[in-house]
């Protein structure tokens, strides 16, 4: 049995691991167990970040049953705030990935979805537009946590 602390830590999207909930990324057991089973051998604990289409769906289903006007504007709105809901998110999480650092973890690594409009790191880093993903390596950044960064 061992005594000793996960020493690595990798961020994960909320969908690599709960792919059921994405029909564009359905995995199979056997890939999910090919995953889980290179980060047991690597000795890499997983930190699952929130799903921002979630999030998403739930700030417009909130703000659309706080106001009955459902017109473009009023979603431009809801589109607006995002940023702003995204960051309240992340800031928890960073402070946490701060707090890990501080007792010798490694963050490895960030894993985005391939294609995903809000989780892809290749999309992310090329376009302006509302993208969780991009605003938490923004984030990490800014405290002076550089990570790897990957699409998968």
């Amino acid at each position: 049995m061992r005594n000793k602390l996960k020493q690595n830590l990798i961020l994960l999207p909320h969908c690599i691991l709960t792919s059921f909930l994405n029909e564009n990324l359905q995995r199979s057991n056997k890939e999910l167990l090919e995953i889980m089973d290179i980060l047991i051998d690597s000795e890499t604990g997983i930190l699952q970040l929130p799903c921002p289409h979630l999030i998403s769906t739930i700030a417009l289903k909130n703000q659309t049953l706080n106001n009955a006007d459902t017109s473009t504007e009023n979603m431009t709105s809801v589109s607006d705030s995002l940023p702003k809901l995204y960051q309240a998110i992340l800031e928890p999480i960073v402070s946490q990935i701060e707090e890990y650092q501080r007792h010798g973890t490694r963050i490895t690594g960030v894993i985005g979805v391939k294609g995903s409009p809000k989780c892809s790191l290749k999309l992310s880093l090329n376009k302006e537009s509302i993208q969780f993903i991009k605003m938490l390596v923004t984030m990490l950044k800014e405290k002076g946590i550089i990570v790897p960064i990957a699409d998968l």
